[in-house]
C-alpha cells in the first residue's frame, strides 16, 4: 500500500463503514422498491428510452441489496473506482500533481453523501464513473484516427448511458477549449458537437419516440432523488468543471507551498463530509428499515427481542412488534413488555392506504387474506413487482385455490436471483395442492378465513367484529380485538368478552387479559363470568404487589414511575396507570365506557 493510495483506502473503508453500520436500511428499501427479473420482456423495457441500459446494470447490482456486506461493498467499491479514475484524470491534465487528491477526491466524496440518502439509486454512481472511464480515454488517445472512432462511438454511448453520456460531452468539450487550441483540437471539437446534435436529434425523431425531457434528462431523473437533490447536480457541475478546476489549480503562483496547501484542503473536505454525514444520519428511518426486513425475512423473534431490549416510540416499529407477536401467538401475553405509546393505531396503522404496503401483512396476519391480496394487486398495478407484493399474491392465491393464476406470478418469481428458492418451495403447492393444508403458515391462515362475504371498513376495529362473527374459531383475531381493548384502557369490554374464550379453546388466559381482569374485579369488586377458566394464583399475587409499591408513594407519580421495576412496567397496570397515547384514534366504544 503506497501513500499515493492512501486516500483512496480512507475513502472506501469511510463509505463502507457508514452504509454498513449506519444507513444499511438504505439497501431493504431500494431492493424492495422494485424487482429484476431475468427475462427478454424486462431486458426490453429498458430498451425503448436512453439510458435504459445502465438502469437495467443498476437493477442488476441493486438485486444483490438482500445482503447489507454486499451492499455497502459495491456503493463503495464505485466510489473508490471514482476516485482512482479522477485522479489519472488529474494528473494527465495537471502539470504539477500537486492539487490532484483534493480535485480527484471532492466529487467521491459528494456522492458519497448523496449515498446517506434512501433514494439514491446506485446508477447514479455508475453513470458517473462510466463518464469518468470516458473522459479518460479520450484524454489517453494519442493516435488521431482512434479518436475519430471514439467521436462516431457517441451514439452509442448516449443509447447505453443517456444523460451520463451527455455529461461526459460537457466535460470533453470544456476540456477540448481550455486544453486543444491547435487546429485538430477544435476540428475534433466540431465534428464532435455535430454528432452529438444528430444523436440527439435521430433518438427524438426516429429511434426512441420519447419526449424530449426524456430524451435529455432520462435516466439522471428517473427518480424523484434525480429530480429534486441540489447535492447531485452539485456533484454533476463539479464533474463537468473539473478540467476548468484543473487549469485553476495550474496558474503561475499556485505551486507554492502546494503539497501543504493540498493535504490541508483535502482533510478540511473530508472532515466536512463526515460531519454531513453524521447530520444526515436519519436513526428513526434506519429502525423501520432493520424491523422492516426482519418482518419479511419471518425474522419473528428477533423484532420481539430488540424492540423489548431497545423501545422505540415508532408506530412503525410497535406496529411490526405487536405484528410478530400476532405470528407467534403472544400478542396478548407480551405485549406490554415493548412500548406502546401509539395506542390502538400501532396495531393496524388504522388501515391507512398510503402504508398498504405494510398494512397487507396485518391484514393477512389476521385471515382477511383477501383484502391483503386486494392491497398487493393495487401496489404492483401502481409500482410494478416488488418482492413482497408479488409474495404477497402468490401466497393469497394459492391460499384461495386459484393454482393457475398463483403458478403465473410464480414463473415471474423463478425468474429472480434472491427468490428462487421461495418459489420453488411454494411452486411444490401447485402440483400438490394438499400441500397448502399442511403448510406451517398457508395452512393457518386458511383456517382464519372469514366462513361469509363482508365489505371492509375504513374502521378496522368494525371488521375484526365482521371476521369474528364469520369465524367465531379465529383466536388471532379476536386477540387483536382484545389488543385494542387493552390499548384503549376498557376494561369493561375486556371483562365482556373475556367470557368466550372457553368456547375458543383456551384453557389458560393470556397474561395481559388477566391482568385486566384483576383491575376490573379490584374496581368492580367482583369477577366477571370466565366460562370455567380460572385467574392464575401468581397473578393475583403480581397484582397485590404492584399496588403495595404504588400505595407505598402516597400518589407520587414520577416517584411510582422511578422505583418500579421492570416486571412490574411490563404490565397491563402500568400502561392502564401510566400509558399516555400521542395522536387521536377511533375508540371501538363510548369514552364513557373507559376506566382510567
Amino acid at each position: 500500500m503506497t501513500r499515493k493510495n492512501l486516500p483512496v483506502l480512507i475513502l472506501f473503508i469511510t463509505s463502507f463503514a457508514y452504509l454498513y453500520w449506519f444507513a444499511a436500511g438504505i439497501f431493504f428499501y431500494q431492493e424492495q422498491k422494485s424487482l429484476f427479473i431475468f427475462s427478454y420482456e424486462y431486458l426490453a423495457k429498458h430498451l425503448v428510452k436512453p439510458g435504459g441500459l445502465l438502469k437495467y446494470l443498476a437493477g442488476f447490482l441493486t438485486q444483490g441489496y438482500l445482503s447489507d456486506l454486499y451492499g455497502a461493498f459495491i456503493n463503495s467499491l464505485i466510489i473508490a473506482l471514482l476516485a482512482i479514475l479522477l485522479r489519472s484524470v488529474a494528473e494527465r491534465l495537471s502539470g504539477s500533481r500537486s492539487f490532484t487528491m483534493p480535485l480527484a477526491f471532492l466529487i467521491p466524496l459528494g456522492l458519497m453523501i448523496c449515498q446517506s440518502n434512501y433514494h439514491f439509486n446506485i446508477l447514479h454512481s455508475l453513470g458517473f464513473l462510466l463518464a469518468a472511464v470516458l473522459f479518460l480515454i479520450s484524454l489517453n488517445l494519442t493516435r488521431k484516427t482512434f479518436h475519430v472512432i471514439l467521436i462516431f462511438l457517441f451514439p452509442v454511448f448516449y443509447f447505453m448511458m443517456g444523460t451520463y453520456s451527455l455529461i461526459y460531452l460537457c466535460t470533453y468539450l470544456i476540456h477540448s477549449i481550455l486544453y486543444q487550441n491547435n487546429r485538430y483540437g477544435r476540428i475534433f471539437t466540431l465534428l464532435q458537437i455535430f454528432i452529438s446534435i444528430v444523436t440527439l436529434v435521430l433518438f427524438y425523431k426516429l429511434f426512441l419516440y420519447q419526449p424530449f425531457s426524456v430524451i435529455t434528462g432520462y435516466p439522471f431523473i428517473s427518480n424523484e432523488y434525480g429530480r429534486a437533490n441540489g447535492l447531485l447536480y452539485g456533484v454533476t457541475v463539479l464533474f463537468v468543471l473539473l478540467p476548468g478546476l484543473i487549469k485553476i489549480s495550474d496558474l503561475p503562483g499556485s505551486e507554492k507551498h502546494a503539497t501543504a496547501k493540498s493535504t490541508v484542503i483535502a482533510a478540511c473536505l473530508y472532515g466536512i463530509s463526515i460531519i454531513v454525514l453524521v447530520r444526515q444520519y436519519d436513526p428513526v428511518f434506519e429502525g423501520i428499515m432493520r424491523t422492516e426486513k426482519r418482518y419479511c425475512s419471518g425474522k419473528f423473534d428477533e423484532i420481539i427481542v430488540h424492540h423489548e431490549k431497545y423501545p422505540s416510540s415508532n408506530i412503525i416499529e410497535q406496529f411490526y412488534y405487536n405484528l410478530s407477536l400476532s405470528e407467534k401467538g403472544k400478542l396478548c401475553d407480551r405485549m406490554f413488555f415493548g412500548c406502546q405509546d401509539t395506542g390502538p393505531m400501532s396495531l393496524s396503522l388504522g388501515g391507512n392506504r398510503e402504508q398498504a404496503s405494510r398494512t397487507m401483512h396485518y391484514y393477512y396476519a389476521v385471515g382477511l387474506v383477501n383484502e391483503a391480496r386486494h392491497l398487493a394487486f393495487e401496489l404492483m398495478v401502481i409500482n410494478g413487482y416488488s418482492p413482497e407484493n408479488l409474495k404477497m399474491l402468490i401466497k393469497t392465491e394459492l391460499i384461495n385455490g386459484n393454482f393457475r393464476v398463483a403458478e403465473r406470478y410464480l414463473n415471474i418469481l423463478k425468474k429472480t436471483l434472491g427468490y428462487r428458492t421461495e418459489a420453488g418451495r411454494l411452486g411444490k403447492m401447485l402440483e400438490n395442492t394438499e400441500l397448502v393444508n399442511t403448510d406451517d403458515e398457508l395452512g393457518e391462515k386458511r383456517k382464519l378465513m372469514p366462513k361469509d362475504d363482508f365489505f371492509i371498513h375504513t374502521e378496522d376495529a368494525m371488521n375484526i367484529d365482521l371476521l369474528l362473527k364469520s369465524n367465531p374459531a379465529n383466536r388471532k383475531a379476536f386477540e387483536y380485538k382484545m389488543a385494542r381493548l387493552l390499548l384503549e384502557k376498557d376494561i369493561l369490554a375486556i371483562a365482556e368478552e373475556s367470557v368466550k374464550m372457553a368456547d375458543m379453546g383456551y384453557t389458560t388466559i393470556p397474561r395481559h387479559i388477566e391482568e385486566a381482569i384483576v383491575a376490573f374485579a379490584s374496581y368492580k369488586k367482583a369477577l366477571p363470568d370466565l366460562a370455567g377458566l380460572v385467574l392464575s394464583a401468581g397473578t393475583n399475587a403480581r397484582f397485590l404487589n404492584y399496588v403495595r409499591s404504588v400505595n407505598s408513594f402516597a400518589g407520587d407519580r414520577a416517584a411510582i414511575k422511578k422505583s418500579l421495576n421492570r416486571a412490574e412496567k411490563d404490565t397491563f397496570w402500568y400502561y392502564l396507570q401510566f400509558g399516555q397515547i400521542r395522536g387521536d384514534f377511533t375508540r371501538s366504544r363510548p369514552v364513557d365506557r373507559n376506566v382510567y
